[in-house]
């Protein structure tokens, strides 16, 4: 049994390496030269991603699930507090250089949330024998990610910006918090939450689903294209930056060690006390998210603040070589708990 976890384990990481490699590889060829690789995140930001948050939500999204579903945002705003609190830690037992003692605190508390727990999911659902005869698993992992960010990425746009900058909040600030995702994720939640409007999107019958299946043949491409971005900008390799080794040994145990175990303790705790549904594929988005390299977009804040934008492109570089051992082992060991498989 220890091989089908590992098996599942290792396709579902290197499913997301070698989609990356490809971005990266294209990206030395210059085929996905810079223009290319900001136009094609253009086109995944602002319609790929939304036709894909939009059908899924709206899919699997209903009224009952409100009184269940809360504990993804929650853990959202407690993993990212968490964080903050272990990055301001690490940042005092080892100082960086002032000019990245903030970013090393968003590296801590701010995770990929998005694309790389969406392609580990769907790609755990397409290979796990334990979900073979759960056919609407991906969609359901899809859907509670999507929750998720409906928390994580106002916050990231709301504090991990203006905290980058030094800036107090501002209200040019709102409306990258309501972006194209979190506006989709709103709509397709309006859809699913009223049975009526549903009637007119979903079933065989629905007057309207020719907008949804559209929206779904759309959203099938935004994996592939975020992940040839990812690839592509992390394919740059560390740029020339004063990043110290102590730095990524410090965001690297923060969200590699220590993060992981609050996702277990976490789960266990929701579990235990029935706060959550019996669903595996739940508790796997919990802990998953909990276990994710820094953010991409704090590489981008960092540019629009004009400093430390080198250090944290080098510091994600390194984080993101070594999450590939490290969330294998860690996935391996998820499944093992979510399934109640023993090696």
């Amino acid at each position: 049994m220890f091989n089908h976890l590992l098996q599942t384990s290792a396709n579902a990481v290197f499913t997301v390496l070698v989609i990356c490699l490809a971005g990266a590889w294209m990206a030395r060829r210059q085929v996905l030269h810079k223009q290319a690789l900001d136009d094609l995140s253009k086109l995944v930001y602002n319609l790929l991603l939304p036709c894909m948050l939009i059908g899924k939500v709206s899919h699997s999204l209903t009224i009952d699930d409100l009184a269940i579903w809360w504990a993804l945002p929650a853990s959202a705003l407690c993993y990212i507090a968490i964080g903050c609190v272990l990055g301001l830690g690490w940042r005092a037992l080892a100082p960086p250089n002032p000019e990245f003692r903030r970013g090393l605190v968003a590296a801590s508390a701010f995770g990929n949330s998005g694309f790389i727990p969406l392609t580990l999911i769907v790609a755990i659902a397409a290979n796990a024998p334990w979900l073979a005869n759960d056919p609407g698993s991906a969609d359901r992992g899809i859907a509670y990610v999507s929750v998720y960010l409906l928390t994580l990425s106002p916050c990231l746009w709301a504090f991990a910006h203006p905290y980058l900058s030094g800036e107090p909040f501002s209200w040019k600030l709102v409306k990258k918090m309501f972006s194209p995702p979190v506006i989709a994720i709103l709509a397709g939640a309006a859809i699913g939450l009223v049975p009526p409007w549903k009637a007119l999107f979903h079933g065989p019958d629905a007057y309207l689903s020719v907008l949804t299946k559209a929206a779904d043949i759309i959203g099938q491409a935004t994996i592939p294209g975020a992940l040839l971005v990812l690839g592509g900008n992390l394919g740059k390799g560390p740029v020339g930056s004063d990043l110290r080794f102590r730095d990524v040994m410090g965001v690297s145990l923060i969200r590699f060690c220590i993060m992981p175990l609050i996702g277990i303790a976490l789960v266990k705790f929701l579990d235990d006390h029935t706060l959550i549904p019996q669903d595996p594929v739940y508790r796997l988005v919990l802990m998953l998210q909990a276990c994710t390299p820094g953010a991409i977009n704090l590489v981008l804040m960092c540019q629009i603040h004009g400093k430390g934008e080198k250090t944290m492109s080098s510091l994600l570089f390194w984080v993101y070589l070594l999450s590939v051992p490290i969330m294998t082992a860690w996935i391996c060991y998820f499944l093992y708990l979510v399934f109640q498989v023993h090696p």
